[in-house]
């Protein structure tokens, strides 16, 4: 990337998310603890900032903080995407998914729906290349 750039280089990546319908399918689902690595990519973004700033850049930081809620239908649909998320290979078969279903359709209001909120926290850093070396 920076091979390309005539000066900035900027990335982008999650920090930390969390959502609390898909921290409930996994408790009360499959009696697990959600698989924070899943939602967070904090690693990523702390590991190019060191990266950076050892090879003389002087990375700037800034973080972009989103709330969403949003309905989505309990369907099998959903009942797949959660589950093929959620459980990686396990989330293809079938049994997880009518159980992710069935649960979706217990916890669904009167419309069908189930409300999804989501908090995400994004990393950016930006760098000069031109500035290697000035810290």
């Amino acid at each position: 990337m920076m091979a390309m750039s005539r000066a900035w280089c900027f990335n982008s990546c999650f920090v930390s998310s969390s959502n609390e319908l898909q921290d409930r399918v996994m408790r009360e689902v499959f009696g697990r603890e959600p698989k924070r690595e899943k939602t967070s990519h904090s690693h990523w973004f702390f590991a190019l900032f060191g990266l950076l700033w050892e090879r003389g850049y002087c990375p700037r930081s800034s973080y972009y903080d989103q709330h969403r809620e949003i309905d989505l239908p309990a369907d099998r649909n959903t009942a797949e995407r959660y589950s093929e998320y959620l459980l990686d290979e396990e989330g293809h078969e079938e049994k997880n998914i009518r159980a992710v279903h069935e649960f979706l359709k217990s916890v669904a209001g009167a419309d069908g729906t189930v409300r999804e909120v989501s908090d995400c926290r994004m990393g950016r850093l930006l760098w000069d290349i031109r500035d290697k070396g000035l810290r």
